[in-house]
């Protein structure tokens, strides 16, 4: 007599996958003083006092800068 064999099912796993990153473009205006543009850049995005201050000075020669 065949015996059946019974296979425990298994629960497929989702799949994970890193979070698409976003362009954040920093327009110059204005209106907002650099020091505040300096110290958002810092506290959101991480950056060292120089990196935000390079950032800070592209925008506000060029207009504009990709963080």
């Amino acid at each position: 007599m065949p015996e059946t064999v019974i296979k425990p099912r298994v629960k497929a796993q989702p799949k994970t996958e890193r979070p698409k990153l976003y362009k954040v473009i920093l327009i110059n205006d204005d209106f907002t003083p650099r020091e505040f543009v300096v110290t958002v850049l810092k506290g959101e995005f991480k950056l060292s006092e120089d990196q935000a201050h390079r950032v800070m000075i592209t925008a506000h020669t060029r207009g504009v800068c990709v963080v």
